[in-house]
């Protein structure tokens, strides 16, 4: 969808207000082709996943192990 809106000559955008890193994966991958990317609602949140987005130097930095692996948020897992 955002190939043929970019084909058409719109602009694309993604973004969230709130979700898990998990949850907005499928979106870090679609911003890829977008011109407007607002994928900070991850980093929002008490309680991320383990292995969670993060925010320095005005960009979210995704691992690869964010998108699969670390279903324990960091409170919990100290424990």
């Amino acid at each position: 969808m955002a190939r043929e809106a970019r084909r058409l000559g719109f602009e694309t955008m993604v973004g969230n207000m709130v979700g898990t890193s998990l949850a907005m994966a499928p979106a870090f991958l679609v911003g890829q082709l977008c011109s407007i990317v607002d994928l900070d609602g991850p980093i929002l949140l008490r309680d991320d996943r383990l292995s969670a987005v993060t925010y320095a130097d005005g960009r979210n930095l995704v691992r690869g192990e964010c998108l699969g692996a670390g279903l324990v948020p960091p409170r919990l897992a100290q424990r």
